[in-house]
């Protein structure tokens, strides 16, 4: 009887030392597997933020080895930030060629403006050259009257001039 005891609590050591050890290793897995599920989805986590706050690296991308379902988000979310990417480019680009057509607009209209400046100056010149013109011919004119009535007053003159030589020769 005390040998069956003795086999018995033998027994139970042995049951008790497997059952730890099998207790530990199931930690130790679970542990290793928490682990190999936390960190890939920690990555992905932090990767958002980034994106979201508007601060995240474009050109970073999530891990996508595997076949489980974090390597499918990697994929999935890697796929979305080369669109986004490829949008942010072609938002770039058209804000540098609206920018040089800003500029180019901007150099025109300041063209157009030194033209019309430049227009309504020598319009007003021409308009005191019409002035001082309309002056010149009125005063043509006026002394184009002068000189009518000068030659007439002259013709006159000689007209009794004449008259006055033919009556002293008829006389």
């Amino acid at each position: 009887r005390s040998h069956y005891i003795e086999e018995i609590s033998d027994a139970r050591s042995s049951i008790l030392i497997i059952g730890a050890a099998a207790m530990l290793l199931g930690v130790l897995m679970a542990l290793v597997i928490a682990r190999s599920i936390v960190r890939p989805l920690n990555e992905v986590v932090v990767c958002m933020q980034n994106v979201a706050e508007g601060h995240g690296d474009l050109t970073q991308r999530l891990p996508e080895v595997g076949r489980n379902e974090l390597a499918t988000l990697g994929r999935e979310f890697n796929k979305f930030v080369n669109k986004l990417e490829n949008v942010i480019v072609e938002v770039a680009d058209s804000v540098v060629r609206l920018s040089g057509s800003a500029e180019h607009l901007s150099s025109v209209t300041e063209r157009t403006s030194n033209g019309i400046s430049e227009q309504h100056r020598e319009t007003g010149e021409v308009a005191i050259a019409i002035t001082h013109m309309n002056e010149t011919i009125h005063e043509v004119a006026q002394n184009a009257v002068t000189a009518a009535a000068a030659a007439q007053q002259c013709s006159n003159t000689a007209e009794k001039g004449q008259n006055t030589v033919t009556e002293t020769i008829t006389a």
